[in-house]
């Protein structure tokens, strides 16, 4: 959830969110932000130690930034709507930090389940 511009809060629990923020029915337009938090959800199962959140002062952002080996870095992004992807953040991001790893998370290359 954004909070005034300041940095992003997540709540881990996608019914709560959207209990927080008052919707009653999901909307399309809801869809990225829950995608965020189940990314993140995803991302803390897995044990990652560290995740971090970037922004510049122009407020070009990434989602996710992950610490790998060391001096190397996980760039995620996370898309509901990949069309819509614009690589600005994640190309600041690489200006600053040189060895990333860029990661797209897309909602149309996970498995559907039948």
């Amino acid at each position: 959830m954004r909070n005034g511009g300041k940095n992003p809060l997540y709540g881990f629990d996608t019914g709560m969110v959207c209990y927080a923020r008052g919707w009653d029915q999901l909307r399309t337009e809801d869809c990225g932000v829950l995608w965020e938090h189940l990314v993140l959800d995803t991302l803390i199962a897995a044990g990652l130690p560290k995740i971090h959140f970037w922004r510049d002062k122009q407020q070009r952002e990434v989602d996710f930034i992950v610490p790998r080996k060391r001096d190397t870095v996980d760039a995620i992004e996370c898309k509901w709507k990949p069309q819509a992807f614009e690589t600005r953040g994640l190309a600041a991001f690489r200006e600053w930090e040189e060895l990333v790893a860029n990661k797209i998370v897309d909602i149309d290359k996970i498995p559907k389940v039948a």
